[in-house]
C-alpha cells in the first residue's frame, strides 16, 4: 500500500513550479498557488492583460486551466503554458 501510496500523495503534496499541471495546480493548496505566483513573478514578471500581483497570476492560471480542462488537456497542460494559452 505505502508504494501506490507515496508517489501519489508526494505528487500532490509537492512544492508548485513551472512544470506543474492544471490537475496538479488544482490539488495544490492557496499557500501553495501564492508561493509559486510570487515566485512567477521574480522570474517571469507581469501577465500582459492580467497585472502584476500574484493574485492576477493565479487568476491567469485559473482561467487558463479551465480552457484547458474544457480541450481535456489538464494533465498535460503546465501552468506556464496556461497563462500563455499554449497547448
Amino acid at each position: 500500500l505505502a508504494i501506490i501510496l507515496v508517489p501519489i500523495l508526494a505528487t500532490k503534496a509537492g512544492a508548485v513550479s513551472d512544470a506543474t499541471t492544471c490537475t496538479q495546480w488544482g490539488s495544490a493548496n492557496v499557500d501553495r498557488q501564492a508561493a509559486y505566483a510570487r515566485l512567477y513573478l521574480r522570474e517571469h514578471g507581469s501577465i500582459a492583460g492580467y497585472g502584476k500581483s500574484p493574485s492576477s497570476v493565479i487568476t491567469a492560471i485559473n482561467d487558463g486551466c479551465a480552457e484547458a480542462y474544457g480541450d481535456d488537456v489538464s494533465d498535460t497542460t503546465t501552468v506556464v503554458q496556461a497563462i500563455h494559452r499554449t497547448f
